[in-house]
């Protein structure tokens, strides 16, 4: 679905790149769909990345599309926005408790016109800066750093030996 919305949104715009951080089963099979869908140029595959590497492409990227189509938790959102990337992502489960504001980014539908239409608005927001970097990170360190998480656990906690 990723490389279908993105060849929809951006075939032929050789200055937009994409990313694919992985390797696996599917890769050969997704390097043939995207020689077939003539984006070729604009699609690297950079294989399996170790934690360096990974900050490496976080820090020279100018967001992060997310196309899982089922999540329990996003740690790759929640990495990204650390890095005060903004986050395109579907509706998967885990990306909604996650992409809350809109200043951090977009949540799409699962299907390729939808996809497509929210990568190109997306680019366009880049575009314009309108994203703050600062205020994406922020978001983070308030809702999810570890002082934030464990002061949630420990409410959680203490509600459920009160219900004993």
């Amino acid at each position: 679905m990723l490389l279908e919305s993105f060849a929809k949104a951006f075939s032929g715009q050789d200055k937009i790149k994409l990313t694919i951080v992985g390797d696996g089963d599917e890769r050969r099979r997704l390097e043939e769909l995207t020689k077939e869908l003539g984006i070729e140029n604009q699609v690297v595959y950079s294989g399996k990345a170790e934690r360096d590497t990974i900050k490496e492409l976080l820090h020279s990227a100018d967001g992060l599309v997310h196309s899982s189509s089922y999540e329990t938790f996003g740690v790759v959102l929640i990495e990204a926005l650390s890095c005060g990337l903004p986050v395109l992502s579907t509706r998967n489960g885990g990306a909604e408790s996650i992409l809350i504001s809109e200043d951090c980014g977009i949540l799409s539908e699962s299907d390729v016109d939808n996809y497509a239409a929210n990568l190109q608005q997306f680019m366009k927001k880049i575009k314009n800066s309108e994203y703050d970097k600062f205020v994406i990170r922020n978001y983070v360190v308030e809702n999810f750093s570890i002082s934030k998480v464990a002061v949630q656990y420990r409410h959680l906690y203490s509600d459920i030996t009160r219900r004993k």
